[in-house]
């Protein structure tokens, strides 16, 4: 989930730490987490809950706050080409949801728009 967001809105991992971020991020753990469950993936030694995921995120966001993620370096060095990664991260994620009839709205909006190229603002959070 930092990987896209980051290279979305052209900031680096520590951005999502924003409370800006917060809805989208829930959204996209939830999403995962749902598609991981229908899939029979374990996501550690527990089942995962949205808060732990969310707690997760966060927490490597923050551990990494100074960071450019690959996909971002990937998007500022090339601009007008799809990521690299995009089909691995977000794509996968879409593509598991729809096989098993998981909705992941969110997931698709993220794919959709790196996809198709350029960077949000934040104000455009809106938009997913």
């Amino acid at each position: 989930m930092i990987n896209p967001l980051t290279a979305l809105f052209n900031v680096p991992n520590g951005a999502l730490l924003d409370s800006r971020f917060r809805d989208v991020v829930l959204r996209l753990t939830k999403e995962f987490i749902d598609v991981a469950n229908a899939r029979g993936t374990r996501l550690g030694s527990e089942e995962p809950s949205v808060e732990s995921g969310v707690a997760h995120v966060l927490g490597v966001a923050e551990a990494t706050a100074q960071n450019t993620s690959s996909m971002l370096a990937e998007v500022r060095r090339h601009p007008h080409n799809e990521p690299a990664e995009l089909d691995s991260i977000t794509g996968a994620v879409v593509t598991e949801a729809r096989r098993l009839s998981v909705p992941a709205p969110t997931h698709e909006r993220v794919f959709q728009l790196l996809k198709s190229g350029g960077f949000l603002s934040q104000p455009e959070l809106s938009l997913l």
